[in-house]
């Protein structure tokens, strides 16, 4: 099996970074436009940023419909 270590500094790696600090920002729900608006925001600026990586446009997808799952099941 092929393995990789992500040279700090390297693209990947500083994905991997951000996604990480998303995750620790928005891990809660809230319920205000302001959260969300938030949310949008910065998931957008995220893709833009590396949408070359193919994974990335996949995770921070996935990560916004958790967040949503979360936050019906905590309003319902």
């Amino acid at each position: 099996m092929a393995s990789v270590k992500f040279e700090k500094g390297s693209k990947e790696w500083c994905m991997f970074r951000d996604y990480w600090s998303i995750c620790q920002k928005f891990w809660i729900p809230e319920d205000n436009d302001e959260y969300w608006e938030s949310i949008v925001r910065e998931t957008d600026e995220f893709y833009k940023k590396y949408k070359d990586i193919i994974l990335a446009k996949g995770i921070i997808l996935e990560f916004v419909n958790c967040l949503e799952k979360k936050s019906k099941n905590r309003v319902e």
